[in-house]
C-alpha cells in the first residue's frame, strides 16, 4: 500500500487533476490512498471571505468553511479516477474517521480508524482523502494548520504501515532555496532530525509535524515533483545515522523576521502570555531579567499588544531582518565550523548578530539588504 499527497499547486486546475489521475492509473499497481490539498489559493480566498464577514470570525466556523476546499479537490480527483476506470471513492475527515483534538485551526491527530479504511479497500483500489483536517468530539470539523495535508498523509501512512510520497511543484529538497541560489545541491537523502531542523527554521519543504510523526513511527517519506515517476530525482527523508560527521548540510532562510528584547521582572509571565497567543519564540534567550526572541514580522502587532498587558516598559525592536540557519552536525563539539563563519563574515564585511548555537544548527540574524551576498558567501564557504 502507498499513500500519495498532492499539494495545492499540483491540483490547481481540472487539467492538472486529470493528469494526476492518469499518472496514478499508469504507474501504481497497488492499493493507494491519495491525500489532496485545496485547489490553488482556495484556502486563502475562503479566509479572505471570512474576514469580509467579520474581523474575528468564530474559529469553529472558520474550520467548517476552509475544510470545503479539500473536499472539492477530493471529489474531483475521485471523479477523474472513476472516469478512467479506477475504482475510487472520496472521503472527508469525518468519513475517513480521522479523530483530532478540539483545537480549531491547529488540531492534533489522536487516532485514525484503520479498520474502516482497510474494509473500504475490499471494494476500491483508490481512496481519496481530504488533507489538512479531522473531526473532534461532537462531530465538529477541525483543521490541522498550515501544512496540515503533509501531516495527514504521513499520519495515514504511519497508521496503515504504508509508504509515503509527497508531491509538489519542487523536484527535491535542496541545500539552499534554489530561488536564492541557482546552483543549490539536491539532497538525495536526509535524516528526520535534519529535515525537522530545516522545516522549523524556515525551509518550506515539509511540515514539521509530518516529520515528527514520520520519525516517531519510522515512516520513510519521498518528496518529489508531481508527475515525475523517476524516484532518483527526489529526496528521501528517512532514519539516517552518522558517526561523528561534522559538516553543514543546508541553509534555511526565514525572511521578514522581527527581533524583540525587553527587561522583565516576571519572565515566566511574559512567556506564558506569548504562548497563549500561539507564538513560536525562536532563538529565545533569557539572561537575568531580560528576554529576547525572534518572530515573524506579521505577528509584531499582536505580540506588542500582548506584552503591554504584563510589561509597562516598551520592548526594544528590530525589523528588516533575515534569519539564516545552518543545518548539519557537530557544531557545538567542533568549533572550527563557527570559527570559519566568523572569519568569512568579517572578510566580506557582512554583519550578523544574535548567534544561536545547538549541536545541529547555527542561527543568526542579518540585515535583509545583505541576504544575497551572505547566502552566496556561505554556499562557497561550506561547498553547498
Amino acid at each position: 500500500m502507498i499513500v500519495q499527497k498532492y499539494g495545492g499547486s499540483s491540483v490547481a486546475t481540472i487539467e492538472k487533476i486529470k493528469a494526476i489521475a492518469e499518472n496514478i492509473k499508469a504507474s501504481i499497481h497497488e492499493k493507494v490512498i491519495i491525500v489532496v490539498s485545496a485547489m490553488g489559493k482556495t484556502t486563502n480566498n475562503l479566509l479572505e471571505q471570512a474576514k469580509q464577514i467579520c474581523e474575528s470570525p468564530n474559529k469553529r466556523e472558520v474550520d467548517a468553511l476552509i475544510s470545503t476546499g479539500e473536499q472539492q479537490s477530493a471529489s474531483l480527483m475521485a471523479m477523474a479516477l472513476c472516469d478512467i476506470g479506477v475504482k475510487a471513492i472520496s472521503l472527508n475527515a469525518m468519513q475517513a474517521k480521522i479523530h483530532t483534538t478540539s483545537n480549531f485551526g491547529k488540531a492534533l491527530i489522536k487516532k485514525i480508524d484503520t479498520k474502516h479504511l482497510t474494509k473500504l479497500f475490499e471494494k476500491f483500489d483508490a481512496i481519496v482523502i481530504t488533507g489538512f483536517q479531522g473531526v473532534c468530539r461532537g462531530k465538529n470539523i477541525t483543521t490541522l494548520g498550515r501544512g496540515g495535508s503533509d501531516t495527514t498523509a504521513v499520519a495515514l501512512a504511519s497508521a496503515m504501515n504504508a509508504r509515503c510520497e509527497i508531491f509538489t511543484d519542487v523536484e527535491a529538497i535542496y541545500s539552499v532555496n534554489p530561488s536564492l541560489h541557482k546552483d543549490a545541491k539536491k539532497l538525495k537523502q536526509i535524516s528526520y532530525d535534519l529535515a525537522l531542523e530545516m522545516a522549523s527554521s524556515g525551509a518550506k519543504v515539509l511540515d514539521e509535524r509530518a516529520i515528527e510523526i514520520a520519525k516517531k513511527f519510522g515512516t520513510q517519506i519521498y518528496l518529489g515533483k508531481t508527475l515525475e515517476n523517476d524516484h532518483c530525482k527526489g529526496t528521501y527523508v528517512m532514519n539516517k545515522n552518522f558517526l561523528e560527521e561534522v559538516r553543514v548540510n543546508s541553509i534555511s532562510i526565514r525572511e521578514n523576521v522581527f527581533h524583540i528584547s525587553l527587561q522583565a521582572n516576571l519572565i515566566s509571565q511574559v512567556i506564558k502570555t506569548l504562548k497563549q497567543q500561539n507564538q513560536n519564540l525562536e532563538m529565545l534567550a533569557i539572561n537575568n531579567q531580560s528576554i529576547s526572541f525572534v518572530c515573524k514580522k506579521e505577528h509584531q502587532k499582536s505580540i506588542e499588544k500582548a506584552l503591554k498587558k504584563v510589561q509597562k516598559q516598551p520592548p526594544k525592536t528590530s525589523s528588516n531582518l533575515t534569519r539564516i540557519t545552518l543545518v548539519g552536525y557537530g557544531f557545538m563539539t567542533h568549533s572550527e565550523i563557527v570559527e570559519k563563519l566568523y572569519e568569512m563574515m568579517s572578510e566580506n564585511s557582512l554583519h550578523f548578530d544574535n548567534l544561536y548555537l545547538t549541536e545541529t544548527t547555527i542561527s543568526f540574524l542579518i540585515p535583509t539588504s545583505e541576504k544575497h551576498k551572505t547566502i552566496k558567501s556561505l554556499v562557497e564557504l561550506y561547498e553547498l
